[in-house]
């Protein structure tokens, strides 16, 4: 039985190419222009503070993806945050005119930082069920 990453992908490669088509067909489906959720700041945000979680409280590698996939929403959440605290730029300094284009940038950081988390822990998650369906035909 090969445990490597090689033969876990070999494994599961049908289950990664559906998924991925499920992915296409829900955005091509849902989402005229797929470019406008395209934020790099908030994708990287988000992985990264969801991969570095999954490492350090990890205990074994079955413990990453479920670590993963919480700490992807939570990272989500503090994108949010962090793009709700711009909206207070929606008034300047000098003298408190309201700047509409401001409070819809803020808004979006906000959601498109959500909307990664939830996508990363919805993916996360049908991949754990995938994985355990695959550990329970081998038992």
């Amino acid at each position: 039985m090969d445990h490597s990453i090689f033969g876990m992908l070999n494994k599961i490669k049908w289950y990664l190419i559906a998924l991925y088509a499920v992915n296409a067909i829900i955005f091509q489906g849902a989402i005229e222009d797929m470019g406008m959720f395209i934020d790099t700041p908030s994708i990287l945000f988000v992985l990264v503070v969801s991969a570095v979680y999954a490492f350090i409280s990890a205990k074994d590698r079955n413990n990453f993806l479920p670590n993963f996939c919480s700490a992807a929403l939570v990272a989500g959440l503090i994108g949010t945050i962090i793009g709700l605290t711009g909206l207070s730029s929606a008034f300047k300094a000098s003298d408190y005119v309201f700047d509409p284009e401001s409070v819809i940038l803020s808004i979006l950081v906000a959601l498109l930082s959500l909307f990664w988390g939830l996508i990363f822990w919805l993916n996360g998650r049908i991949l754990q069920a995938i994985f355990t369906r695959l550990n329970q035909k081998e038992s």
